[in-house]
């Protein structure tokens, strides 16, 4: 029983692990919905950021 017990414990934690680790790769995996703009200028306001839109830094454009 002795040898049947050091098995079962190494088969117990391996399980649990896997288990963890199972649990870890699925939250990775999940993925956030991207944020709308009207949340993101209303999230800025109450942080009191202002946004400003992209310009382009292309010297022809100018």
């Amino acid at each position: 029983m002795i040898k049947d017990r050091r098995f079962l414990i190494g088969l117990g934690a391996g399980i649990v692990l896997g288990g963890l680790l199972l649990q870890l790769c699925m939250i990775g995996q999940r993925t956030m919905e991207p944020i709308s703009d009207t949340e993101l200028q209303r999230a800025a306001e109450q942080a009191g950021y202002k946004l400003v839109p992209v310009q382009s830094t292309n010297p022809k454009t100018k």
